[in-house]
């Protein structure tokens, strides 16, 4: 299936804590002190290397394809959907497909496509999150929601008014994703916690109701 911080001017910079103690030293006359601060690139120099990269979100590129589809097999542990985001880019059906890339080297992918309903309504332009991939070192480091958040943010602007995904009930709705079923909305897996569904224009899941259908590649690729 388809997949507390002190305000700056209250914060003590080691400098200043380092002078604090000098201070003291000369005051007491006691022997002065030189304040080191803790390194935890000493300790770890991998994550911290990581955790201070900058990810740059961007569109996919036609040399981006192989990259993308190790990010996806790493993520998912399979080729089915990587066959997936090969099917659906060979049918010119991925709408956006967005990628994470760390100091030149690919880390995460999410791909949207059209979906449809059943019965047909004129006021559904349905779009679908699947798949999303994070390669597992990056995946503490909100690489999936930037991509999901621009994602989203670009699908909006290209007229889409309600978007959905089938996966994780815990992780989506910090997206604004709510279960599809409370609107009226089915799919057909016949899932029900795990599908999802959000506004991308105000009201739009007030006007729909019926089975929410992605295109038959996710059928075809066993997703």
């Amino acid at each position: 299936m388809p997949g507390i911080q002190l305000p700056r001017d209250r914060q003590r910079s080691p400098e200043r804590e380092g002078a604090g103690i000098d201070e003291r030293a000369k005051r007491d006359g006691a022997k002065q002190v030189t304040y080191v601060p803790w390194q935890p690139e000493t300790l770890c120099p991998e994550r911290n290397r990581r955790e201070s990269s900058v990810i740059e979100i961007r569109d996919e590129r036609p040399e981006d394809a192989s990259d993308i589809e190790d990010v996806v097999k790493r993520a998912f542990g399979s080729q089915d959907e990587a066959n997936l985001v090969q099917m659906l880019r060979d049918a010119n059906k991925a709408v956006i497909s967005l990628v994470a890339v760390d100091n030149g080297r690919m880390v995460g992918h999410v791909m949207f496509s059209e979906v449809s309903i059943d019965p047909p309504h004129e006021g559904f332009d349905g779009i679908g999150l699947a798949p999303l991939a994070v390669t597992p070192e990056f995946k503490a480091l909100w690489v999936g929601s930037k991509l999901v958040r621009l994602g989203l943010d670009r699908c909006r602007r290209a007229g889409y008014n309600i978007a959905v995904v089938l996966g994780s009930a815990r992780y989506y709705p910090r997206f604004g994703f709510s279960c599809a079923s409370d609107f009226g909305l089915g799919n057909e897996y016949g899932e029900v916690e795990h599908f999802m569904a959000m506004e991308l224009e105000l009201g739009a899941l007030d006007r729909v109701c019926g089975t929410v259908k992605y295109q038959p590649e996710f059928q075809e690729a066993s997703c």
